[in-house]
């Protein structure tokens, strides 16, 4: 996970937008914004994050992010959004480049 931090720069983004923007579907609230991205370990709640490997998927739950790219079936924290989709990594790169 390479740390993007700023890419978003002063830049919100309501989830549910986000999920549209990346082919994915959101599960939580959806009307809450994101401001930025980060590296699954180190996002906080106003951040998107994405965890692609088996690895980063067990401690999916465990993250501070405001909304987590995921595959289905991946359990997240009860603050966070998942938008579930179906290659993660690539819906990051999506999201980032917005």
């Amino acid at each position: 996970h390479e740390d993007v931090e700023g890419l978003f720069a002063e830049v919100e983004v309501a989830r549910a937008r986000l999920a549209a923007l990346v082919g994915g579907r959101c599960e939580g609230d959806e009307t809450r914004v994101v401001t930025g991205v980060a590296a699954l370990e180190r996002a906080h709640p106003d951040q998107l994050a994405f965890a692609s490997s088996a690895r980063w998927e067990r401690i999916a739950a465990q993250s501070r992010a405001g909304a987590l790219l995921v595959r289905p079936g991946v359990a997240v924290g009860p603050e966070t959004v998942a938008i579930r989709v179906r290659d993660p990594r690539y819906a990051y790169a999506l999201a980032a480049a917005e």
